[in-house]
């Protein structure tokens, strides 16, 4: 099978669920990894961003391809756009360099104008974020709203990671399956092997560690917390888009290189998931709760639906009350024994997800060959 993978981030950008999933697939099928388009009006904004396509052969079923965007739109203008005449600059070049296409996969929502072209060819929708709470402007959301309701209602198959989607979509269509984010496989792996090669040490301090992007929804008020604990210091690592907390014991890293931080992880005593209560977080399946497992590391994380699964695992607080005495007290070890963690892991790594995917696109098709 030919999969058109339509990605929401550049295939070496800070590697995410689709990359992960985009390599899953090729182990069985080619797949044609289409980074988003960057158009003329972002390369002038963003001098170092470049319009000319480009085309990678990452592995030996696998293509990264960036189009043409001199004719593009940035997302701010395609609001008016309603009949999609913008995409078919992206759509012609797609057919001018895949001459086979059994599946369109659409990993962001934006895409939709392209994807609607492709008339007889199944489409899987995978629904990763609250993409219109994130969009940076009224006219990006008003668009990407638009193109959310045509996809929720138009494709063959969609997939979810919050149970939130998965309960909203499940009640409306028929082919809606959960499968949450993952743990990177060599994350799991480098752990396993630093445990068995090196011996636990003792620390006079206790090193609370975040990595992802600081921004509206994140809790400054609940890194305020860990920082009065006696001989504690938080470090965070990320872009920062709030404003930062100016205390002696709150390191920002700002961001750090994807090739670091599994020995930024091992630094770390206790690893955080500080969100704001507010209907973002209710949506958001935690990969960094994955990858903080991964490293057997303790979990503190606001307690909300989607953390509710690692209850078992990580220490949830439901206010600063509950942060305060988890932190004063320590957070709970993770797992209880080694057989606790491989079991965990081997259920929850991206290579276990590639299987599910798989499988439902095989089970999906055969649903297809039955009805014909």
């Amino acid at each position: 099978m030919h999969i058109v993978y339509f990605a929401p981030i550049a295939f070496g950008y800070l590697k995410q669920r689709p990359q992960y999933l985009a390599e899953q697939l090729a182990r069985v099928h080619t797949v044609y990894y289409i980074e988003p388009t960057v158009s003329f009006a972002s390369s002038l904004r963003h001098k170092e961003l470049d319009v000319r396509q480009s085309v990678q052969r990452r592995s030996k079923r696998l293509y990264v391809i960036r189009l043409d965007g001199k004719l593009s739109l940035p997302y701010r203008l395609k609001y008016a756009d309603k009949l999609y005449w913008s995409a078919i600059s992206e759509y012609i070049q797609i057919l001018r360099k895949i001459k086979q296409i059994d599946l369109v996969w659409v990993g962001y929502p934006g895409w939709y104008g392209v994807a609607q072209y492709f008339s007889g060819v199944r489409v899987v929708y995978d629904l990763m974020d609250d993409y219109v709470r994130l969009a940076g402007d009224q006219k990006t959301r008003a668009y990407l709203q638009r193109a959310c309701g045509k996809l929720e209602k138009t494709a063959d198959i969609i997939l979810t990671t919050s149970v939130v989607f998965y309960e909203k979509l499940k009640r409306k269509r028929k082919h809606v399956y959960f499968v949450p984010n993952a743990m990177p496989d060599h994350f799991r792996q480098d752990c396993e092997e630093k445990i068995r090669a090196e011996q636990p040490e003792i620390k006079k301090q206790t090193v609370f560690g975040y990595i992802g992007v600081i921004a509206e929804w994140f809790d400054n008020a609940a890194i305020e917390v860990l920082a009065d604990i006696p001989n504690s210091r938080v470090v965070l690592a990320g872009p920062v888009r709030i404003k930062k907390i100016q205390r002696e014991n709150v390191i920002y890293l700002g961001t750090v290189p994807k090739e670091e931080i599994p020995a930024l992880l091992k630094s770390c005593d206790v690893c955080l998931y500080p969100f704001l209560d507010c209907p973002l977080l209710a949506s958001v399946n935690p990969v960094k709760i994955y990858e903080y497992l991964a490293f057997q590391k303790p979990v503190i994380a606001k307690r909300c639906r989607e953390t509710e699964r690692f209850a078992g695992m990580a220490s949830l607080y439901s206010d600063l009350s509950q942060l305060r005495q988890i932190a004063a007290k320590g957070a709970r070890q993770p797992f209880a024994d080694p057989q606790a963690y491989h079991r965990f892991a081997a259920d929850n790594c991206w290579s276990f997800r590639g299987k599910q995917v798989l499988g439902i696109l095989e089970a999906e098709k055969g649903k297809r060959e039955d009805r014909k």
